[in-house]
C-alpha cells in the first residue's frame, strides 16, 4: 500500500520529568520507532501517496499524573486527557502532496504543529465543590488553560499574562486619559506554558531512479526529548530525527519559543510499492541539544538499520550537564557546559546533595508524624 505514516512525539526519557520538573509523571523509555510508545504529546498523519490527500490525523496526550504530590497533598494529581479541551491543539498548514506517478516524480511537504499544556492537576476536569460557593467549576480549568484550550485547534499567538500595562495618557484626537492597565490583544494563555512543536517535513519521490529525497527541520520549546519517524508501504521504519531536551520545563515551555531542535536530510533507496530500500545516505543530522549548539548524529552512507540505530540507540538522558539541569535550573551556557561535563564529579556531588535532601525530609516527616 502506497500510505506513508508520519510520527512527531515529545516524551521524556525518565519515569519522572525530575525536581525541574516537579516529578510530573514521564514516559521512562528511549527513542523509540514502536507506535505504542508513550508520550507527553503525539502526533500522527497518514499520507495516501496513489490518492495524492492527506487523511486521518490524530493528536493526543497519554495520561499523565504525579504520584509524589498526590501522595504529600492527598489532592489528585493527574488527567487522563479524554476532555476535548484537554487535548493538545494542532494545525498541518501549509500542507501539499502532488498528484501519483507511477515511473516519476512526487513531492509531499508538511508542516506539523501542536502544542499541549500539562493538567494534571486537581480539579482541572471540574469542581462541584467549586460550585457550591458559586465559582464555575471550570474555572481551574480556565485558570490552567486560559483561552487557548477551549477544544479548539488554536495554535496562533498568545500571552502568558490576560492585561498589559500601557501609558495612561493617549494623544489620539487629542490628549486624554485612559487605564494604565488593558486586555492583551493575544489570547491568554492560561498558568501552565504550552509544549511547542514545529515539524517541517519534505519527502520527494523519484520512482524512476528509485530514490526518495527526505529532509525534517523541528523547532520548538526544545524540551522535553522530540522524535520523529515514517512508517512505509510496508510499516517498516524510516527514523527522521531525535532530540534530546535542553534545559527545565520552567525555563524551555514559556513563551512560545520556536528555537532549532532538528535538521536532518538524507536520501534514501525506494522501492516499488513505496517501500523504503536497504541504503541510505545521510548529507546532515544535527540535534541542537545542550547550549543549543549542534551535535552531529551522523552521516554518510550506510543501511537503512544503521540509520535507525542511529537514533533509537542514542542516549535519551543527554550530557551530564543536561542530567544536572533535569533538578537545578542552569543557565544555558557552553561554559556552564563543559564545566560540568568535563568534571563528572559534580553531577555525583549533586547526586549525594539531593539524596542527603530527600533523606532529612524524610526525617523530618517521621518525627513529624510520630509527635502526638
Amino acid at each position: 500500500m502506497s500510505i506513508l505514516t508520519l510520527y512527531t512525539r515529545s516524551f521524556h526519557p525518565r519515569a519522572n520529568f525530575r525536581t525541574g520538573g516537579l516529578f510530573f509523571h514521564g514516559d521512562n523509555r528511549g527513542f523509540s520507532g514502536s507506535p505504542s510508545a508513550t508520550a507527553r504529546i503525539f502526533h500522527i498523519i497518514k499520507i495516501n501517496l496513489k490518492a495524492a490527500r492527506f487523511e486521518a490525523v490524530i493528536c493526543d496526550s497519554d495520561p499523565s499524573s504525579n504520584p509524589l504530590l498526590t501522595k504529600e497533598t492527598g489532592l489528585d494529581f493527574s488527567n487522563d486527557y479524554s476532555q476535548p479541551e484537554k487535548k493538545p491543539r494542532h494545525g498541518e498548514d501549509p500542507k501539499n502532496i502532488t498528484p501519483y506517478r507511477e515511473d516519476g516524480n512526487q513531492n509531499v511537504n508538511l508542516r506539523v504543529q501542536y502544542a499541549g499544556k500539562n493538567f494534571a492537576f486537581p480539579f482541572a476536569d471540574g469542581s462541584e465543590e467549586l460550585e457550591k460557593w458559586g465559582v464555575p467549576k471550570d474555572t481551574p480549568h480556565h485558570v490552567l488553560g486560559g483561552e487557548v484550550s477551549d477544544g479548539s485547534n488554536y495554535t496562533g499567538a498568545s500571552s502568558f499574562f490576560p492585561f498589559e500595562l500601557r501609558s495612561p495618557v493617549t494623544f489620539k484626537d487629542g490628549i486624554d486619559v485612559r487605564s494604565p492597565v488593558a486586555r492583551t490583544e493575544e489570547r491568554w494563555s492560561g498558568a501552565v506554558p504550552d509544549l511547542d512543536v514545529v515539524n517541517n517535513v519534505s519527502v520527494r519521490i523519484n520512482r524512476d531512479t528509485k530514490k526518495v529525497d527526505i529532509t525534517c527541520v523541528i523547532t520548538g520549546d526544545g524540551f522535553p526529548n522530540c522524535e520523529s519517524f515514517l512508517l512505509d508501504g510496508a510499516n517498516q521504519l524510516v527514523f527522521l530525527a531525535s532530540h534530546v531536551r535542553t534545559g527545565t520545563p520552567i525555563t524551555q515551555l514559556p513563551g512560545n519559543r520556536q528555537i532549532p531542535m532538528n535538521n536532518t536530510s538524507f536520501v534514501s533507496d525506494w522501492e516499488p510499492g513505496d517501500i523504503a530500500g536497504q541504503r541510505v545516505s545521510v548529507t546532515l543530522c544535527l540535534d541542537f541539544t545542550g547550549a543549543g549548539a549542534s551535535s552531529e548524529i551522523t552521516k554518510g552512507a550506510m543501511s537503512r538499520e544503521a540509520w535507525n540505530n542511529a537514533h533509537v540507540k542514542r542516549n535519551p538522558h543527554g550530557a551530564y550537564s543536561q542530567r544536572v539541569r533535569d533538578h537545578v535550573p542552569l543557565p544555558q551556557s557552553a561554559w556552564v557546559d563543559d564545566a560540568i561535563n568535563n568534571n563528572p564529579e559534580i553531577v555525583d556531588g549533586v547526586r549525594r546533595a539531593r539524596s542527603e535532601v530527600i533523606d532529612a525530609v524524610d526525617r523530618v516527616r517521621q518525627w513529624w508524624g510520630s509527635e502526638e
